[in-house]
């Protein structure tokens, strides 16, 4: 009997080990979509053509841009005959930066130059990890590093956008001590781990927790980074920049109660909507586009008065 209770031990610790693994790999390898799958998707959930808002923008400009050695990120810059602004927008999870296109053709035809660009394991960039914002912070950074040689901008002329886990990876970026003019973040998750449980609970019950301690050491392990510090909401004291939240209360995927506790914890200049606009994931600038408009140059220009002189729409 000691025999068969000490193989079925090691079945069952063989079972969770191997579950943990397999979980772990779906947390670390993002959903690799082209521009046109990434539009598919967008028209399923949200009834809504990206491309149009795409093709309210000129031209841009294909670029690669290398943030560690024999890792590129793809992007596109749209410039303006004088640099004056610029906004690099940053895409959520799976997604790609034909998606933010819903607020690049505002920003740009305010004045401001944008760059948007595929995070690493994702669209056209290299990488083969997803890292919860900790390494895509770090990318982000020499992004900015990037565009201020390219358009002779200063750090006050430059800000962040992001969505989602793009919305993780500003806030992340902004705890380190290069600062830009201010920070904006549509439905981020408040740390990697809740973003990854919170859905992992709808999708398979609660019973899926019991394996969350080794899921998220196999990630650790496999990404490279410390999964824990994959928050937000750590970084958040830390961040120096104006930053504003938005979130709609009726968001499925990653509850609005996240924004607000990054709220709770920036000690930096800060406002945060939290919307009942009914709007799903970060879909908020679909539903009232006027009014989220109006919301983000309101902020801007009570954040950073400088950027009146930039912004030519208001």
């Amino acid at each position: 009997m000691k025999k068969i209770f000490l193989v079925l031990l090691l079945l069952f610790l063989l079972a969770y080990l191997g579950m943990a693994y397999y979980f772990s790999g779906l947390v670390i390898y993002p959903p690799r979509r082209t521009h046109e799958q990434g539009r598919a998707l967008m028209q399923q959930r949200a009834g809504v053509d990206i491309d149009t808002f795409w093709q309210k923008l000129p031209l841009g400009e294909e670029v690669n841009i290398e943030v560690e050695k024999e890792l590129q990120l793809a992007g596109t810059y749209f410039a303006h005959d004088t640099s004056r602004c610029a906004v690099i927008i940053s895409h959520g999870y799976g997604g790609t930066r034909l998606n933010m296109a819903k607020y690049a053709y505002f920003l740009y035809d305010c004045g401001c130059d944008i760059l948007l660009y595929d995070h690493r394991a994702h669209g056209a960039s290299g990488g083969i990890y997803a890292t919860g914002g900790v390494k895509e912070a770090d990318d982000l950074l020499k992004i900015t590093d990037w565009l201020k040689q390219k358009s002779g901008l200063s750090a006050t002329q430059i800000a962040w956008m992001g969505e989602s886990w793009g919305g993780a990876t500003v806030l992340q970026a902004g705890a380190d001590q290069k600062d830009v003019a201010f920070i904006i973040a549509e439905s981020s998750f408040q740390d990697w781990e809740s973003a990854v449980f919170e859905r992992a609970e709808r999708m398979y019950g609660k019973w899926i927790n019991g394996v969350k301690p080794a899921v998220w050491h196999f990630v650790s392990w496999r990404s490279g980074v410390d999964a824990s510090k994959a928050s937000p909401l750590l970084s958040a004291k830390n961040i120096k920049e104006p930053v504003l939240l938005l979130h709609s209360q009726a968001d499925a995927e990653t509850a609005s109660s996240q924004s607000v506790n990054i709220a709770s914890a920036l000690t930096a200049e800060h406002r945060l909507y939290n919307l009942d606009w009914k709007a799903s994931h970060a879909n908020n600038v679909f539903v009232r586009p006027a009014e989220y408009q109006e919301l983000i140059f309101d902020f801007i220009h009570e954040v950073a008065p400088a950027w009146h002189t930039y912004m030519t729409c208001r």
